[in-house]
C-alpha cells in the first residue's frame, strides 16, 4: 500500500506501483515503484529502489535505484536541504547538510556533506566530500576523503595507452599524495659537442684535475627541454663558457660522463705509432681542481688503437653549491685536433637527480 501522508494524492504528485511508499507533506514530486521508500519534500523524482528517504527542504532533485540511500533528512548538528543533485544506485548513500548541484552515482557508505558543491563520488565505498571539496570527484577506491576544492581523487591510477609525445616536465606526490611536479629519478641534465683541441700533457701532470676542461657544449638541454638560453635546472645552473656546474639544492645525483675520439676519419689511421704504451683520461673534477669525484684512463696502444671510447660516473651526494665539471688529460704522444676534423666524435655529460 502506498500512502500520501493520510490524504488523497494531489494533481502534482505521483506514485507509480511499488510497496509501502510513501510521499509525506510535498508537491511536484513522484515515486516510481520500489519499496518502502519515503519523500517528504518538494521538486524531487525517487524511482524504485528499496528503503530510499527524501525529507525536509531542498529541490529538484533524482533518487533512482539502489537501497537504503538518504537525500536531505535532517539529523541533530545538520541542515538538511540537498537541492539540484542526485543519488544513481549503489546502498547507504547519503547526501546532506546543505548539499547542491552534486551527484553520487553507485557505490555504498559514501558521503557528501556540509556545503558540498558541484562534486561527485563515483563508485567505491566509504568514501567522503565535505564542503571544503567543493568542485571536486572521488573516484572509485573507498576510505577517501576529499577536503580540498577543485581536486580528483583516486585509489591506483592505471593508464591504458599512453601518449608517445615528448615530456616537458615529471610528476610525483607530496605528504598529502598530491600530484606535483616530481624530481626523484627523473630530472635530468644533459649536455653535448664535439671535443675541441685536447693538447698533450706532459707525463708529470698531476692527472685529470690538470688536463682540459670541456666547455662549450653545443646542445643543453633539462628533461628534453632545450635549456640553452637560461642553463637552469630544478636542482642546479650550469656555466657553459667554464663547463661548471653549480647545484642549487641538497641532493643525491649521479653524474656520468662519456667520450668518443678518434684521431681521422679514416680506420686506418692509429692514434700513435712507437712502442709505449699511453693513456688518455676522462673524469668529473670539483670546482677547486685539486681532486676528482670519479675519473677512468684508457690505454692508447701504439699503431692498434683508432678509435677511444671512455665512460665514468658515479652517485654522490652534494650540498647546496657544489660544483663539478668534466676534464679530459691527454697523456699520448700526439694532440687530438678537434671539431671540425673528427667526423662523429663527441662528448656527453649527464647529471640525474635521484631524490
Amino acid at each position: 500500500m502506498n500512502i500520501k501522508n493520510g490524504t488523497t494524492i494531489e494533481a502534482d504528485e505521483f506514485v507509480g506501483g511499488g510497496d509501502d511508499n510513501i510521499l509525506g507533506n510535498s508537491r511536484y514530486t513522484a515515486i516510481l515503484g520500489g519499496r518502502d521508500n519515503i519523500c517528504n519534500d518538494n521538486h524531487y523524482s525517487l524511482l524504485s529502489g528499496l528503503g530510499n528517504e527524501f525529507s525536509t527542504e531542498g529541490q529538484s532533485n533524482v533518487l533512482i535505484g539502489g537501497r537504503d540511500n538518504i537525500m536531505g533528512v535532517y539529523v541533530p548538528g545538520f541542515d538538511a536541504p540537498v537541492s539540484n543533485s542526485s543519488i544513481i544506485g549503489g546502498r547507504d548513500n547519503i547526501m546532506n547538510d546543505n548539499v547542491f548541484n552534486s551527484s553520487i552515482l553507485s557505490g555504498r557508505d559514501n558521503k557528501i556533506l556540509k556545503y558540498g558543491r558541484d562534486s561527485a563520488i563515483i563508485g567505491g565505498s566509504g568514501n567522503v566530500i565535505n564542503g571544503i571539496g567543493a568542485r571536486s570527484v572521488v573516484l572509485g577506491g573507498q576510505n577517501i576523503t576529499g577536503s580540498t576544492a577543485d581536486t580528483v581523487y583516486v585509489p591506483n591510477l592505471n593508464i591504458n595507452t599512453i601518449g608517445s609525445g615528448v615530456t616537458i616536465g615529471n610528476l610525483g606526490v607530496d605528504a598529502n599524495n598530491n600530484v606535483v611536479n616530481g624530481q626523484k629519478g627523473v630530472d635530468v641534465f644533459t649536455c653535448f659537442k664535439e671535443p675541441d683541441v685536447i693538447p698533450i700533457h706532459s707525463s708529470t701532470a698531476k692527472g685529470i684535475p690538470e688536463g682540459s676542461v670541456i666547455s662549450s657544449y653545443t646542445s643543453i638541454y633539462n628533461n628534453h627541454v632545450d635549456i640553452s638560453s637560461t642553463l637552469t635546472t630544478a636542482f642546479g645552473t650550469f656555466n657553459n663558457g667554464t663547463g661548471l656546474f653549480t647545484t642549487t639544492v641538497d641532493c643525491l645525483l649521479h653524474a656520468q660522463v662519456s667520450i668518443h675520439l678518434k684521431q681521422d676519419t679514416l680506420s686506418t689511421v692509429v692514434w700513435e705509432t712507437g712502442s709505449t704504451v699511453t693513456q688518455i683520461g676522462l673524469g668529473i673534477c670539483p670546482n677547486n681542481a685539486t681532486d676528482i669525484h670519479v675519473g677512468d684512463f684508457l690505454s692508447v696502444l701504439p699503431s692498434v688503437s683508432r678509435g677511444l671510447d671512455i665512460s665514468t660516473g658515479m652517485s654522490f651526494r652534494v650540498l647546496s653549491g657544489s660544483t663539478f665539471r668534466v676534464k679530459v688529460l691527454n697523456q699520448t704522444t700526439k694532440t687530438y685536433p678537434g671539431s671540425g676534423t673528427v667526423s662523429g666524435d663527441g662528448i656527453r655529460f649527464t647529471i640525474t637527480r635521484l631524490d
